[in-house]
């Protein structure tokens, strides 16, 4: 397995995530909508951004997003939506294939959670 290389940062330890450390980043899908995420796949989005609290991630319609897709070291695929600019752009698509680490922190100020 590649070393660890990377890290990615959660606000809270997601259900998806199933207690995982150290994820491998197989796959890059660029630029979602917002508007089409909230609209299309309201399951998907309820899955990807739901807390153990019950709170949910809140998708803004008016943004781009990117859908990435891991594999744990417990062999768990799960996703994650990152938001669509230049820099997440670069890091993730060049970073396909590498290893992450799996960081919990409290969530950044004027985050938005919903319940």
């Amino acid at each position: 397995m590649p070393k660890t290389v990377q890290t990615i940062h959660f606000d809270n330890n997601y259900p998806k995530l199933f207690n995982q450390k150290h994820a491998q980043l197989l796959m890059v899908i660029n630029e979602f909508s917002g508007e089409v995420l909230k609209n299309k796949f309201p399951d998907f989005v309820r899955y990807d951004s739901i807390r153990d609290d019950g709170m949910m991630y809140a998708i803004d319609k008016s943004e781009k997003y990117m859908l990435l897709l891991f594999r744990g070291n417990s062999g768990s695929i799960f996703t994650t939506l990152r938001k669509y600019n230049p820099e997440n752009a670069e890091k993730y698509n060049n970073a396909i294939g590498e290893i992450f680490k799996i960081e919990i922190e409290e969530p950044k100020k004027g985050r938005g959670l919903i319940g």
